[in-house]
């Protein structure tokens, strides 16, 4: 398809036809249509203007019409505005007017004062009606308009309805009045509004300045009481807020505002205000025309000038001095109905806040403006009074462990398995149950700690409370001076505050203390008894609140001695009958195991000693066993065994030492049944064997004796159960005398050989005592034959090494005091402060068997080497 001819390139006719003939024809086509299309817009503007054309000469011929007229009412204006004819006019108007005026004013006056009247009373209530001091002045102008005109019409007329008017009257005064006082004792009333306030009261009342103040502290006075007596939440801070104001009012109004605006109130009359004739229900605008001349012009007269500063000044001062007085009554009052220190801090602070904001305005009238104000005193009081009655609900801590030692005996172990389910994902209740095992926390004992740390929660609050005003938080509009006055406040009451605190839980712990203590002596404990009361005592003296170091050192050590009494009761006994039923006479049964003859381990006896004295530690409880009190229970133990092993071995001689004297004895018994001839050889001869028997038994009784000599007051254990130092009863210590007399005593001796010696020697006949120069007869011989002497109890030299042995492991586990190869007892002879074993055994036996220092170290090295094998053991001790 060829491309159409643009016209704008074409030139002249001539160059059309430069083109293919169908390019040709369709430009003609195109030139033809263009043509048609302006031809058509030609027609259109032509007619549009043509319109136009017409419209103005139309406009032209509306205007020529306005003028003729125009000139027709000028020259009318002009022919009737004559002065002299308007003149005429003016007066004879004026004649008309007067003639109805004079003709109908009565009518209309007692008409215009009732209307007015009538709506007076509404004005008001509408005026009162949700009013905010802004409507206050101008209802009471409003008020004295409608006593003028009642009074007005009442001497001129004694129409019915003024019996109405007049009730309503009485109604609406003190309704006025009480409204105005409602507004005196607001606080928030902003002094333009409190000054057109007081010039409504001045305004009804009639009343000078002075009465105005008056009656201003009055209501203020009454606002104040009507405050403390409502008791809300911030009774005392809209307190000293309302008190504050009253003063900025007093120094503000008085006298110049409010003498300004009572001049303004008499510099014209009231119904030319134009507040009052502004209000539609009078309609003073038609009324007022017809009222009578007096209330037109009635201009109220109130004194302004009989108040100066200096009587303000009085006045506010007595006001404010009995107000502070008051104010510091109610207070007291107020905070004792109070029991959350929190309450009292932000009390606190709000309060001293808000006094020392009115700092500067009781300057200027009081001379002290912080004389007779107690807030601080008196909030600071209260808060130590609760701060006391906190720290005294600690004996609700004495009751609960009371009422808890009862339940302990019965409680069960808390025998269950930590590991019988998968762990958790969260461990807390794991760790929690562990620590509480490990730490002996029983239900008893979590019930006292949920009392205990509820109790010191709350003494904690308290103390970051009183820590907290030492750093009071600052204020944006406080000066320098301000602010160090109150952080020095702080810092007093905070030292004030935890001075108090500090002397009533010294006092309430020292109270706790002697309650246990009674507690200790009022009452016979059981071994689960002791343990919760030792337990509480620990938790007591962990993390107190002050410093307590001396609670329970009069209880504490008794309670180890009551637990490791009850701990090694059970071991002590077993052991002491073991001792008793052992055989010291027969073949220790683990000599196979000794090397070089010597033992190696100790006996079963005290193994199992150790293992169940272990065993009865961890039943009481592993978190028990403090340094003190592992050490009550090493020192009765190793009293005990002592105890145990001397009641084992007395009235035993060594098995050499029993040889020799049954040799002798048989030698005696020999010599006793022969002829009387031979009487002195033989009474020689056996006086000389006596006299050796007899020196070997004094060297062991005063061995005997120089041991007991070393003892010191012990835990004896009886066959009932153990008793601690000093508290054997006497008929224990009398039966064991009468015991070891019985078997220190042979049979059949004289008196001074019982004296002599314990040990069981044969007696003699009384002539074989005497010398063969003393009869003067010769001797006969006996004719009964000699009784045979009681077998006496041994113990062989295999059981003295074990026993050495044992002792040593004992000391290992039970007295570490004695180094390795230091002497049992000091130089002095007397005992360290806890007699060792070893020394005790070795004090009695050990010089029988003259073992010399080398075998000596060697038995203790052996026993030391096998209790650090066993130790772990017994990691109780």
């Amino acid at each position: 398809m060829s491309t159409p001819i643009d016209p704008s390139t074409i030139s002249s006719w001539e160059d059309a036809f430069q083109h293919p003939i169908p390019q040709v024809r369709q430009l003609e086509r195109q030139l033809r249509t263009d043509l048609a299309i302006n031809k058509e817009k030609l027609r259109g503007l032509v007619g549009e203007s043509y319109r136009d054309l017409l419209q103005t000469a139309e406009r032209i011929v509306d205007m020529d019409a306005a003028a003729k007229n125009v000139e027709t009412n000028l020259g009318d204006a002009s022919r009737n505005c004559n002065s002299k004819l308007l003149d005429r006019k003016a007066k004879n108007l004026k004649i008309f007017n007067d003639t109805i005026d004079k003709r109908d004013r009565e009518k209309y006056t007692v008409a215009t004062q009732l209307s007015v009247l009538q709506a007076c009373p509404s004005v008001i209530s509408r005026l009162l009606h949700k009013d905010q001091g802004e409507s206050c002045l101008l209802a009471a102008k409003v008020f004295v308009i409608y006593r003028l005109l009642l009074k007005s019409l009442s001497e001129k007329s004694s129409i019915p309805l003024l019996t109405t008017l007049r009730s309503q009257f009485n109604t609406l005064r003190p309704i006025l009045l009480q409204h105005i006082d409602t507004l005196l004792s607001s606080i928030t009333l902003s002094t333009p509004l409190l000054v057109s306030t007081l010039t409504a009261f001045s305004l009804l009342k009639t009343s000078p300045p002075s009465e105005v103040l008056r009656h201003l502290l009055h209501i203020r006075s009454t606002a104040l009481s009507s405050l403390f007596d409502t008791g809300a939440e911030d009774v005392m801070q809209q307190s000293i807020l309302l008190f504050n104001k009253t003063l900025v009012d007093a120094d503000s109004i008085f006298p110049n505002s409010l003498s300004n605006a009572l001049l303004a109130l008499k510099s014209k009359s009231l119904l030319l205000d134009h507040e009052v004739a502004a209000l539609p229900e009078l309609s003073l605008d038609v009324h007022s025309r017809w009222l009578p001349e007096d209330i037109r012009g009635f201009i109220p007269w109130v004194r302004h000038d009989d108040l100066e500063f200096s009587r303000v000044k009085e006045l506010v001062r007595t006001w404010a001095e009995k107000e502070i007085s008051k104010l510091n009554t109610s207070l007291e009052t107020y905070l004792a109905k109070i029991s959350d220190i929190s309450v009292i801090m932000t009390l606190r602070s709000g309060l001293l806040s808000t006094w020392r904001s009115g700092l500067s305005i009781r300057r200027k009238f009081l001379p002290d403006p912080t004389g007779g104000e107690t807030l601080r005193p008196l909030l600071m009081a209260r808060a130590c009074a609760i701060s006391r009655n906190t720290v005294s609900s600690l004996s609700n801590v004495t009751t609960t462990i009371s009422d808890l030692l009862s339940t302990v005996s019965s409680e069960a172990p808390d025998s269950t398995s930590l590991w019988l389910s998968p762990l958790p994902a969260d461990l807390t209740l794991f760790r929690t149950a562990v620590s509480n095992r490990v730490h002996g926390k029983s239900p008893t004992v979590l019930t006292f700690l949920s009392i205990y740390n509820s109790w010191l929660s709350r003494i904690s609050t308290l103390r970051s409370t009183f820590t907290e005003l030492r750093t009071p938080t600052s204020l944006d509009d406080e000066d320098f001076d301000a602010e160090e006055e109150r952080t020095q406040a702080g810092l007093e009451d905070s030292v004030l505050a935890d001075k108090e605190l500090s002397i009533s839980l010294d006092a309430a712990y020292r109270q706790l203390d002697s309650t246990l203590t009674d507690l200790l002596n009022s009452m016979p404990l059981s071994s689960p008894q002791a343990v919760f009361l030792l337990r509480t005592c620990r938790q007591i003296r962990t993390a107190p609140p002050i410093a307590i170091s001396w609670f329970g050192t009069d209880s504490i050590p008794r309670l180890h001695g009551m637990i490791a009494m009850f701990t090694m009761m059970s071991p002590l006994q077993e052991i002491s009958r073991q001792l008793k039923e052992r055989g010291w006479d027969k073949e220790v049964p683990g000599k196979p195991l000794w090397e070089d003859g010597l033992p190696t381990q100790p006996s079963p006896a005290v193994f199992g000693f150790l293992h169940e004295l272990v065993q009865g530690m961890r039943k009481a409880g592993e978190d028990v066993w403090t340094p003190a009190a592992v050490k009550a229970v090493k020192t009765g133990a190793c009293d005990g065994v002592w105890r145990a092993v001397e009641n084992g071995i007395s009235g035993r001689v060594f098995g050499e030492e029993k040889e020799e004297k049954e040799k002798a004895e048989r030698k005696i018994m020999q010599l006793d049944v022969r002829p009387v001839t031979r009487q002195g050889s033989v009474s020689s001869q056996s006086g000389s064997i006596r006299a050796g028997v007899e020196k070997k038994t004094e060297v062991e009784t005063t061995t005997k004796l120089e041991a007991e000599k070393e003892k010191e007051p012990e835990m004896v254990v009886t066959e009932d159960k153990p008793v601690l130092n000093g508290e054997k009863d006497n008929k224990a210590e009398e039966k064991s005398e009468d015991k070891t007399e019985k078997e220190e005593q042979p049979e059949n001796t004289d008196s001074a050989e019982r004296t002599k010696s314990p040990a069981p020697v044969l007696d003699t006949d009384p002539v074989e005592s005497a010398s063969p120069g003393e009869s003067g007869e010769p001797a006969v011989a006996s004719e009964e034959p000699a009784s045979e002497p009681t077998p006496t109890p041994r113990i062989t030299r295999d059981w003295v090494l074990q026993l050495l042995f044992d002792a040593l492991y004992l000391d290992e586990a039970l007295h570490r005091k004695r180094r390795r190869g230091a002497p049992s007892v000091s130089l002095n002879g007397s005992s360290s402060s806890v007699t060792s074993l070893v020394g005790k055994v070795d004090s009695v036996i050990g010089a029988k068997l003259a073992l010399d220092e080398e075998l000596r170290m060697r038995l203790e090295g052996a026993a030391s080497e096998y209790w650090k094998r066993t130790c772990l053991l017994f990691a109780l001790l």
